[in-house]
């Protein structure tokens, strides 16, 4: 069948407008897909967010209890502290000086204990009143005895019949000598051993001094020291502590007051957990609620 040319010219023309409108709706079609995964990027990356902030935020909480901060001492806490360490101030000395004399005593039964050459003595007797008096440990320091000179105040062994050495002495030398063969001689006195009048008055010499009751002479290798110190009392202290009540008092004091520290210290450190721990687990339900709260309002959009 013949068709004109008219005919075929509005064929393909019809065609080529079909061809333009497909490809311009595939283009749209492009155009559009890009966009929509644009969007849905963009709402994953909000989840991813969120996602990412709740453990950040859980982990600095659950961290956040791990951190010391210095706690203050309870008033049970210092008060005890207090009572261990005047306890231990006051107990230590004494228990060193007396631990000294019972070593040295058990080591050398026939020697004055000595403490890197210094000897503490405890007096017994007011012979030296008021300079030295009844129950003082006096502190004496071995030195060379051709040193020592009238007016110094020693501590010497006095002579037992038999020859050995017996009780210790402290008395003021009043006089020094040394022989022919280089031995020197003392003599002491007690400066409240005063001689007495008929009437009962001190007797006083020319210098208006009292007159003492001179002691039996010693010889130098009798003289243990040289009077350094006197500390009022402890030598009563000392003997007392050497009682049963005395260790009793002096040793289970001082632990029983150190107990009782560690365990007011270690209940006042339970109490500061648990309000710490308490504090943890309410700022961890706060943050639930919050997350929960975010979730619900996210859900209502």
């Amino acid at each position: 069948m013949d068709v004109s040319n008219d005919s075929v010219a509005m064929f393909e023309a019809e065609e080529k407008a079909e061809e333009k409108a497909e490809v311009k709706t595939e283009e749209k079609a492009e155009v559009k897909k890009p966009r929509v995964k644009k969007a849905e990027k963009v709402e994953d990356k909000k989840e991813a967010v969120k996602v990412e902030v709740k453990p950040e935020v859980s982990e600095a909480k659950a961290n956040e209890p791990q951190v010391k901060v210095k706690r203050k001492k309870t008033g049970g806490e210092i008060a005890s502290l207090t009572i261990s360490i005047i306890l231990l101030v006051l107990m230590v000395p004494v228990l060193l000086i007396n631990v000294v004399l019972i070593i040295g005593a058990i080591a050398h039964p026939n020697d004055v204990p000595s403490f890197f050459g210094f000897k503490p003595l405890i007096v017994l007797s007011d012979s030296m009143y008021p300079q030295i008096k009844t129950n003082d440990l006096v502190i004496s320091k071995e030195v060379d005895v051709k040193t020592i000179v009238v007016g110094d105040v020693i501590s010497y062994r006095e002579k037992n019949a038999d020859g050995s050495l017996g009780a210790v002495v402290t008395h003021k030398v009043a006089k020094v000598t040394i022989d022919g063969e280089g031995v020197v001689h003392i003599t002491t006195t007690g400066i409240n051993n005063i001689v007495r009048e008929s009437d009962g008055t001190p007797k006083k010499n020319a210098q208006g001094e009292n007159v003492t009751y001179p002691d039996d002479p010693i010889t130098g290798d009798q003289v243990i020291g040289k009077f350094v110190m006197r500390l009022p009392g402890f030598g009563g202290i000392i003997y007392w502590m050497q009682s049963v009540w005395g260790l009793i008092v002096c040793i289970g004091l001082p632990a029983l007051a150190l107990i009782i520290y560690e365990l007011v210290k270690r209940n006042a450190e339970l109490k500061a957990e648990k309000q710490t721990s308490a504090s943890a687990t309410e700022e961890l339900e706060e943050l639930r609620k919050k997350l929960k709260e975010m979730e619900e309002t996210k859900q209502n959009k």
